[in-house]
This record gives C-alpha cells, sequence and structure tokens, in this order.
C-alpha cells in the first residue's frame, strides 16, 4: 500500500514539473527571438529531464519534432541534428535498431564536416552503441575510436569517457579481458576525478563483470555493490537493472539459485517498466538457466523461447547464441537428443559469427591504429621536414629513381598476377571441398531425420490419448470437489440465520481451492449465541473432511445434548474425533485434528466466556487491543493432553469482537515476497474497528487482494467480526 502512495505522489509532482517546465517551441516563436539560444535551452531542458536513458513521453516525442522542424527553418542545423540523435537514443532503447542508425546518421549529415565537432562525437558513440548491440563489433570499435579522436582534441571527459567503457565492452565481448579490463579503469579513474556516479556506476559494474568472467567472485560482488549503490543515489533505474541482473548471474555462479532466481526477477521487472527488449530478452534467458539448474524443465523452456523469440525480433546474435545453447543442454537433461543437437548446431553456427577470425583481426586493427595514431603523427612530420631539406638532391637524381620505379612497377605487376591466379585456383579447390563436405552433412542430417520421423509420429499419438486421458479424469475429479463443496456448504451457517443472531456481524471466507479447511458454526441455545471457528488439518478435500466432522460433531454435542460451556465442548468434540479417527496413545499415529475457538455470547448481560485450541480472539475496546489466547494443545490427540480452559469476559458497547484462523497473516506477499505477519494483522484490525461493519469487511478483502497481487493464495482465510450493541 504504501509503495501504491509513493507511485501516485511521483506521478503528481512529475506532471507538475512537467507543466511547469513546458515552453512554446511553435516555429513563430523562435523566429520572435532571431537565435537558436531559445532552441539550445528546450534541449537542456530535454536532456535533463529525460537522463538515464527513461522513455521519452509522448509530450516529449510531439515537442522533439517540432524542434526539428523550426531547427530547419532558421537553418539551425545542429538543433535538428541533436534532436535525430536524441531520437536515435530512444529507438535504441526500444531494440528498434534500424530506426536508431536511421535517426543517428540523418544527424550526423546534418551536422557535417565544419559544424559542432563535440557533437559529432556524441553521434559518432551512439552509432557504436548500436553496432555493439547488434554484435557487429568491426563497425561498432571504428565509431568508438573516431569519437574517441575528436573527443580527445577538445578534452571532453564524459564523450571520453563513453568510448572508453564502450572499447572495453567489445573487447570483453572478445573475451580479452585484460584489455577490457585497461579500458574500464582508465574510464571509471576519469569518471571519480569529475565526480560523475553515472559514470562510476557503468564502469563500477563493468569491472565487476570482468572479474565474474574470471571466477574471482568476492571481487566482482564488491565491484557490482558499489555500481548498485551509486545508481540508487541517482535513482538510475536502467543502471540498477542491469546491477540486479549481474549479480544474479555471480550468485548463479556460486550455485546459490533462490538469491539468483531474485535478482532476475527483479531485473525483468525493472526493464519491463523500461521497455527494453535487450535486457528483457537477457532477464528472461537467465532465469531459463536457474530453472533447468533446479530441474524445473518446463519453466526453463518457456523462459529460453520467450528469451529467443525476442532476442530473434531485434537481431541480437549474441542472447540469440546464448538462447540456443541454453535450449541444448534443457533438452539433453530431459532426454530429448535430436532438438539437443539441433540446437546445439544453432548455437555453433552463431558462435562462429561473433567470434570468427575475420571481426576478431579487425578488432585488434582498429586497436592497432589507434594506440599508435600519436606516433604516426610524429613521423609524418619529420617526413615533411627531410622533403623540404633534401629538394635539391631529389630534384638531381628524380630521372633515374622514376626509371627504377617504373621497372619494378612493372615486375610486381607481372609478379602479383601469376599470385592472384595461384590463390584463385587454390581458393576454388578450397571451396570445392567445402561443398562437397557440406552435401556429405547434408545427406547424413535427411537419413536421420526420416528414421526419426515415424518416431516422432509414434510418440506424438501417445502424447494426445494421454493427454485426453487426463483431461476426462481431471474433469470427473473436478466434478466430485464441486459436489463436495455443495456438501460442504449446506452444512455451514446460512447467511440469513447468522445475520439474525448476530445483528452488526461480518464473516471473510476465502477458501483456497473449491472447499475449505476453515469452517464457521453459530446456534443460538438458551438464549446464549454459540460462536465457532475451525481450522483443520490441511487445506481442500482432507481439510474439508475434517470441517465435516467438526460440524457434525457440534450439532450433536450443542444442539442435541444442550451444552454451552466452551470448555466441555472442545472437550467432548476432541473425544469425537479421537474415537473417529481411532487415534490410539501414540502421537506419532497422526496429527490430524482442529484448531478452534469457542466463544459463548450472552448478549442481554453483555459478558462471553471463551475457549480456545491453539487459537486466540482479539477485542478492540475504544482503541485499545485485548488478546486472549486459548490452550496451547489442539483439539485431537496430542502428547500433553489435559482439559480445556474458559474464560468469562465481561464486554461493553461497541465492543468489536475478531474469530480468525491463521490464513490471513500467513499469506506471503508485498514488494519483498514476506509473511503479512500476526503484528501487522492486529495492527490493521485496531486500525479499522471504529469503522462500520460493511466498511471493516471491504477493508479486510482489499488490504488482502493488495498483499496477495499475482501471488497464489496459501492457506484457506477465515474472519468472523462482531459488534456489542
Amino acid at each position: 500500500m504504501k509503495m501504491f502512495l509513493y507511485g501516485i505522489v511521483y506521478i503528481v509532482l512529475a506532471n507538475i514539473i512537467i507543466a511547469a517546465s513546458y515552453i512554446d517551441i511553435s516555429p513563430m516563436a523562435i523566429y520572435n527571438k532571431h537565435n537558436t539560444a531559445y532552441i539550445v535551452k528546450t534541449l537542456e531542458q530535454l536532456h535533463k529531464k529525460n537522463k538515464f536513458d527513461k522513455p521519452y513521453s509522448v509530450d516529449d516525442s510531439l515537442l522533439i519534432t517540432k524542434i526539428i522542424s523550426a531547427s530547419l527553418k532558421i537553418n539551425f542545423n545542429e538543433g535538428a541534428a541533436e534532436c535525430y540523435d536524441l531520437l536515435g537514443v530512444r529507438e535504441r532503447n526500444k531494440s528498434n535498431y534500424a530506426k536508431a542508425l536511421s535517426f543517428h546518421k540523418k544527424a550526423i549529415e546534418l551536422i557535417g564536416e565544419d559544424s559542432k565537432l563535440k557533437l559529432k562525437a556524441i553521434i559518432l558513440n551512439n552509432i557504436g552503441v548500436v553496432y555493439r548491440r547488434l554484435d557487429n563489433f568491426a563497425d561498432a570499435i571504428q565509431y568508438h575510436l573516431k569519437a574517441l579522436a575528436i573527443a580527445e582534441q577538445y578534452n571532453d571527459i564524459p564523450t571520453i569517457c563513453v568510448s572508453l567503457n564502450s572499447l572495453g565492452n567489445i573487447f570483453m565481448a572478445q573475451k580479452k579481458h585484460e584489455t577490457a579490463l585497461r579500458y574500464f579503469e582508465q574510464a571509471l579513474s576519469k569518471e571519480i576525478g569529475s565526480h560523475n556516479l553515472l559514470g562510476m556506476a557503468i564502469n563500477y559494474n563493468n569491472i565487476g563483470a570482468i572479474y565474474l568472467e574470471e571466477k574471482k567472485y568476492d571481487l566482482s560482488l564488491e565491484f557490482m555493490k558499489k555500481s548498485l549503490d551509486c545508481n540508487m543515489k541517482i535513482n538510475n533505474q536502467k543502471g540498477m537493472a542491469i546491477c540486479y541482473n549481474d549479480m544474479g548471474s555471480l550468485f548463479l555462479e556460486q550455485k546459490l539459485y533462490n538469491t539468483a532466481l531474485l535478482y532476475f526477477n527483479k531485473a525483468l521487472t525493472m526493464n519491463f517498466m523500461l521497455g527494453d527488449k535487450m535486457y528483457i530478452s537477457e532477464a528472461y534467458i537467465n532465469l531459463g538457466k536457474v530453472k533447468r539448474l533446479t530441474q524445473k524443465y518446463d519453466e526453463s523452456l518457456n523462459n529460453l523461447c520467450t528469451g529467443l523469440k525476442i532476442a530473434q525480433s531485434i537481431r541480437s546474435i549474441n542472447q540469440s547464441q546464448t538462447a540456443y545453447k541454453e535450449l541444448s543442454n534443457t533438452y539433453e537433461l530431459i532426454g530429448d537428443p535430436d532438438k539437443a543437437l539441433l540446437n546445439y548446431k544453432k548455437y555453433d553456427l552463431y558462435k562462429d559469427s561473433i567470434l570468427n577470425e575475420e571481426v576478431n583481426d579487425a578488432v585488434n586493427r582498429m586497436q592497432v591504429l589507434y594506440e599508435t595514431g600519436e606516433k604516426d603523427k610524429e613521423i609524418d612530420f619529420l617526413k615533411d621536414k627531410n622533403l623540404i631539406n633534401s629538394k635539391k638532391h631529389k630534384v638531381i637524381v628524380a630521372s633515374l629513381i622514376g626509371g627504377c620505379f617504373l621497372l619494378l612497377v612493372f615486375l610486381i605487376l607481372i609478379y602479383l598476377n601469376f599470385r592472384l591466379k595461384q590463390k584463385v585456383n587454390m581458393s576454388l579447390l578450397v571451396y570445392n571441398k567445402d561443398v562437397d563436405e557440406k552435401n556429405r552433412l547434408l545427406t547424413i542430417q535427411k537419413e536421420e531425420i526420416l528414421a526419426h520421423r515415424d518416431d516422432i509420429e509414434r510418440k506424438s499419438k501417445e502424447i494426445n490419448y494421454a493427454y485426453e486421458q487426463i483431461k476426462i479424469k481431471n474433469t470427473s475429479i473436478t466434478e466430485n470437489i464441486r459436489y463436495a463443496f455443495q456438501i460442504q456448504s449446506s452444512l455451514l451457517p446460512e447467511p440469513g440465520y447468522f445475520n439474525s443472531l448476530l445483528n452488526e456481524s461480518f464473516l471473510l471466507y476465502k477458501p483456497k481451492d473449491i472447499v475449505s479447511g476453515d469452517f464457521n458454526w453459530v446456534t443460538e441455545k438458551n438464549g446464549i449465541v454459540i460462536m465457532v471457528i475451525g481450522d483443520c488439518t490441511g487445506h481442500g478435500v482432507s481439510g474439508a473432511f475434517m470441517s465435516i466432522l467438526g460440524i457434525t460433531a457440534l450439532n450433536e454435542i450443542v444442539i442435541e445434548k444442550g451444552v454451552t460451556d466452551t470448555a466441555e465442548i472442545l472437550n467432548l468434540i476432541r473425544e469425537k474425533i479421537i474415537w473417529t479417527l481411532q487415534q490410539g496413545g501414540e502421537f506419532s499415529e497422526t496429527r490430524d485434528g482442529i484448531h478452534m475457538v469457542v466463544c459463548a455470547l450472552d448478549k442481554e448481560n453483555k459478558t462471553m466466556q471463551f475457549s480456545g485450541a491453539m487459537n486466540s480472539i482479539i477485542i478492540v475496546r475504544r482503541s485499545a487491543l485485548y488478546i486472549y489466547k486459548g490452550d496451547k494443545m489442539p483439539v485431537s490427540i496430542y502428547p500433553d493432553m489435559r482439559n480445556f480452559t474458559s474464560t468469562n469476559i465481561p464486554l461493553e458497547t461497541n465492543d468489536m469482537i475478531y474469530l480468525y484462523t491463521d490464513g490471513y497473516y500467513g499469506q506471503f506477499g508485498g514488494s519483498e515476497d514476506r509473511k503479512f505477519s500476526v503484528l501487522r494483522f492486529r495492527n490493521l484490525l485496531k486500525l479499522i474497528a471504529p469503522l462500520s461493519i460493511d466498511k471493516q469487511q471491504k477493508q479486510l478483502e482489499n488490504v488482502f487482494a493488495s498483499w496477495m497481487g499475482d501471488a497464489e493464495q496459501v492457506d484457506d482465510v477465515l474472519i468472523m467480526g462482531v459488534q456489542i450493541k
């Protein structure tokens, strides 16, 4: 409930801020300003408002479109370029990579060669990030190195750090951990120097990921916690989601499966809110790994197939490769070698496309070009100087050198032509051999498929038949349970009879299954209203049988024999249950029984007698809460059996009496998936006691539904509330 209220406050404040910061960006408004400062100021506000890659609102998207139109009309290309870059980042974060590249490249075209180079470096980095997400590392490293060269000219620290961090990610993907760590540490040092918490968070987490790859788990967790702390300080939802995912991978490596599952679910929830399909896909695949390792194979396949489908929709080679590998492992464990082999072949194909020699050579070549760039500049300078000093000498020997050069060129051309023919012939031989080998493999695969086809068809028929049998049996079982529900319902008090005895009262009754182990019972005997609630061992069918036994015993003891003493009622019911279930002297024989509360209410004299077996009652009087506890033994065989005791309670007008079982406060839920707890339940009763009976019941229902959320109900729920008039 608290989180819900915080969410409402956050939305209201956000709308107030947006309304307060709105600027008229129509073309007429810009013409009236006669300069570009108005557009620059608006773009600065957009950057502040949508930091940490938050999704744009509809108003923001319309505003960006207006800025592009207005900027182009006054020939302010840099303003339009910055907007196209923002649109590219938005599409990248939604995993629409083709659109993202289109917007970024429009931005590059608009700023040209003579425009603001700092902006150009930012756009080049963003293009590199898109190519990196597409696992096109050869193109990605080119754009990041171009951006780095420009940013270093202007000593633009934020852009330098983005380039260094992105280069580190590329080398980490290529399994070059030492090189990647060097880039991350350079970026982190600069971010710490400029006190940039966002940059620090990114690089702390990346360094933690490197140490995870190297199985240095303590160091990895230390850096990931630093990253999470920085992200929480600036409320960077995307950064927190990335941290949760990587920490889940760390705990998965250490075989702490429940902890890993908790962090992967946190990451998935946050990524759904952000709408980034790449990270949603990664979270589903990681959940599939955990489910496989905990032998929940159906859930594993479901999560992995979902992650694979999303990865393929955004053309993510890396995520698709991981999904195929995990699917192969899962099918192998469940005894389906055909699907295991098929998925492994697809995994191997994707792996080759990421870690092939051509991509590796391109990445290494670009790194060498960058790292030797400064030396090349010095060499060029010395060459120019020598050319000037030796100009006269070159004129003298020009003819001789020219002749030798022409002869050398002619000889080289002859040699290259010969070598080219040799290479072509060799390539043709290799190609033909490769084609023959592939044809041979295809023939083998075709034979395997034909051999397994009949077996698959037979198994499919067997599965369909088994499914139909299960469906028939399930329908029969469900019908029998519904009939049991009708029998149980007929034994419970009619609502009209209940209300006639207890005018100001409510009954909250929520069975976990169709039939319930919790039951209520009420009758009037000699002017005394007997109120009972019981919680039988188990729930569903087993609990329902026990509840029928309890209700039958109450009818015999109270209605037929006229017993109204609460302790004596419990004693007699216990004897009935022990005899019926044939419970002997050994406690180990069976632990079937009932936790019960019996109250005898004298409405005229405003007194009540109470007895309890393991259960308590609560009375709220003038904002004070009183707890009356029952005996610590159930209504069944027990090692230390003794007679039940009773308590006489004087009552006052407007007292609220609550009889309840443990299902309400035993329910799991909330943001941390914990039990509702007895303490929270008592505080809730104290809070709602002054309300009318109808509002009390409604409030209890709303709180329970909110707490449970999407979780499964774990037990039967029964609460009886009675107000003294």
